[in-house]
């Protein structure tokens, strides 16, 4: 017996706040990482002096950042799966990630490495003598944690990629009929008032379940919690009644957001001992903690999804443009920041001052490399996982 489909209701409008939600997500990215150098936490390269200031914008990005990503994600999958079967899909996601993932390894990760191993002292000669000491030295035993060190930002390509995979067998059954009854109860749940934010407990759950034993960025802690955000992507975009409970949770999904973020950052102004922050435990005062985080990094992304569907439900010259760029500038970001504020950070000036320096340097430049080369060019767009240029274009 043939086993019916069903798309569950979802009015048929072009999803320009998706294309606006990535541009948004990546640009926001993109300060986050000109910003990574003068903050507290660790990162490849750092400058001398760091700022309270410039830790306080890493957190607002931080909280929200790749959650969302991943969830635009699995919005993504929801209309690519559309059109496509299951094989289909998987030969689509190589070819835009799997093959950008291993030309970046080759390419872009390698001068990341070695301005960091410059930076600390660690290699001293030149970077085609560096570009085999890179590979040689990558860690091969396999371990999340070692991937994204190995791997630097290029780990997103690669987790997303897996989370295609595992993911797969779950979406192609939540089309069919029965599944889409399910959809359509917790859509429905969702109309209820505040029920939309119980969304929040399988977060809190895996934070509970792994953050204490695998706290480090990039381990199955994130692994995870990621995966569930790239689910609920596929989920919220099956139904219009997501939509609609999101956008009526606009304000209060605002107001919860600044209230969970005010408390983190009245620990760090009253100078708490947070080390629990990233190192977890199961005291009271972490539970609290991994509470208050889950609920405020699901509210600050209802919360901006509520604006993008609200406002942002438009195409124009610059959508057209930019959503075509948000892979190849993904891609092209951090090696560019990094290779420039090696030098910057170097040099006698203000935090503010290298900030601007760095930002603005490296975005002309990556656009530069973008509008001149990659995107004119299909063996580059083939390899950053754009689609082929048509001589009509």
């Amino acid at each position: 017996m043939e086993i019916k489909t069903v798309e569950a209701p979802i009015k048929k409008e072009r999803v320009h706040y998706l294309d606006w939600l990535k541009v948004f997500a990546i640009l926001m990215v993109f300060i986050f990482h000109n910003a990574h150098f003068f903050d507290f936490p660790d990162w490849t390269l750092k400058n001398k002096t760091e700022s309270f200031g410039m830790t306080i914008v890493t957190i607002l990005i931080y909280i929200w950042s790749m959650p969302l990503f991943f969830l635009l994600a699995g919005a993504g999958t929801k209309f690519a799966l559309k059109n496509r079967t299951g094989t289909q899909y998987i030969k689509e996601r190589a070819k835009r990630l799997l093959i950008p993932f291993v030309v970046g390894m080759l390419l872009l990760a390698p001068p990341q490495g070695y301005v960091e191993n410059l930076s600390k002292l660690k290699f001293n000669k030149s970077f085609m003598s560096y570009y085999p000491y890179f590979f040689k030295h990558l860690s091969y035993n396999f371990s999340l944690k070692a991937f994204g060190d190995n791997t630097y930002h290029l780990w997103f390509l690669g987790f997303l990629f897996v989370f295609s995979i595992m993911a797969l067998p779950l979406f192609i059954y939540l089309k069919k009929e029965i599944a889409g009854k399910f959809i359509l109860k917790c859509a429905l749940f969702c109309d209820n008032k505040g029920f939309i934010f119980l969304f929040a407990i399988p977060v809190l759950i895996s934070h509970l379940a792994l953050r204490v034993v695998f706290p480090e960025y990039n381990d199955w802690a994130d692994f995870v919690y990621w995966l569930i955000y790239f689910i609920y992507g596929y989920m919220i975009f099956s139904h219009e009644k997501f939509k609609e409970a999101i956008i009526r949770h606009s304000k209060a999904s605002l107001i919860i957001g600044i209230l969970c973020l005010s408390y983190i950052i009245a620990l760090l102004l009253l100078g708490y001992d947070v080390k629990w922050f990233i190192y977890p435990t199961y005291s009271v005062e972490s539970i609290i903690y991994l509470v208050i985080y889950s609920l405020l990094t699901w509210s600050w992304v209802i919360f901006i999804l509520s604006i993008g569907f609200k406002f942002f439900n438009f195409e124009n010259k610059f959508l057209k443009y930019s959503s075509e760029a948000v892979l190849p500038f993904y891609l092209l970001h951090q090696p560019i920041i990094l290779l420039i504020g090696y030098f910057v950070i170097q040099w006698n000036l203000s935090i503010i001052e290298k900030f601007f320096i760095i930002s603005i340097t490296s975005f002309i430049l990556i656009i530069a490399i973008y509008d001149l080369l990659v995107k004119r060019v299909n063996f580059i767009r083939f390899v950053l996982g754009m689609k082929e240029l048509k001589l009509s274009d």
